[in-house]
């Protein structure tokens, strides 16, 4: 299964010269909790609303002035979209994170994958996997023990 296929393709995105105010507004805007800075269409880094909160405002960063670049976490690990879902889970484990931007062979970003994604996609794996080996509930084949 490539990670294209459960991606969202809905990205948003911000340049690493925008401010720490902008980037909040956008993430309201769009509610999400976490922005992709890119360049010229490339991932530089990723800000989360836990950026802004605990490298910005918990030490005093004026929200204004302060680049989204000062406070972004890089480097940015990503997947590439015809990368495996097992594959990227074990990068989104080894990181330590729950969002990773999507790429294409050219590096540029097409997508993003959350971790909840992924669960959510495997829930719907195993619950397809379950009905097609598991003998239907009532079955007259269906024996309990006793």
């Amino acid at each position: 299964m490539a990670i294209s296929q459960y991606m969202e393709t809905k990205v948003i995105c911000c340049p690493p010269n925008a401010t720490l105010s902008q980037t909040a507004k956008l993430m309201k805007t769009n509610n999400v909790g976490a922005i992709i800075v890119q360049k010229n269409g490339k991932p530089q880094g990723m800000v989360t609303d836990r950026d802004l909160t605990i490298k910005a405002m918990a030490l005093g960063k004026n929200i204004d002035s302060t680049l989204v670049s000062e406070v972004m976490t890089r480097p940015v690990i990503s997947a590439k979209a015809q990368e495996g879902v097992y594959e990227v889970i074990s990068k989104m484990k080894k990181a330590k994170i729950r969002r990773m931007p999507v790429v294409d062979n050219s590096g540029k970003v097409v997508g993003i994958i959350s971790f909840g994604d992924i669960v959510g996609l495997l829930s719907d794996e195993f619950s397809h996997l379950s009905q097609a080996v598991l003998p239907h509930r009532g079955s007259s084949t269906m024996k309990r023990a006793a």
